[in-house]
């Protein structure tokens, strides 16, 4: 279960939270009532979720199971949803089916 404490920033929560809000950290979006020292980073999704990858992959600090949809870029858990395939991962079938519309 997702907690914050009154700047919002989580606490004691799963994961996917943790690396979504990370992500979206990476993007140059902060939690409410949270700052940075200097500028914070201003990177497209993509780069942001390399950043993810090489922690998953070469450090080993976070699961790997965190991918993003190839199709709407959501972050997911795919122990618990969407599909990894061999070119395209998606968190749903919703998402697969609308590609290329």
């Amino acid at each position: 279960m997702a907690t914050s404490d009154s700047s919002g920033v989580l606490r004691h929560t799963d994961e996917l939270k943790r690396v979504q809000q990370f992500h979206e950290f990476l993007q140059g979006r902060l939690p409410n009532g949270v700052t940075v020292v200097g500028n914070p980073p201003r990177m497209t999704a993509d780069d942001a979720f390399s950043v993810i990858w090489f922690l998953q992959e070469v450090s080993g600090l976070i699961s790997d199971s965190i991918e993003m949809c190839a199709y709407c870029g959501t972050l997911f858990d795919s122990h618990k949803e969407g599909h990894i395939g061999e070119e395209k991962n998606h968190c749903s079938p919703m998402c697969e089916a609308s590609d290329g519309l």
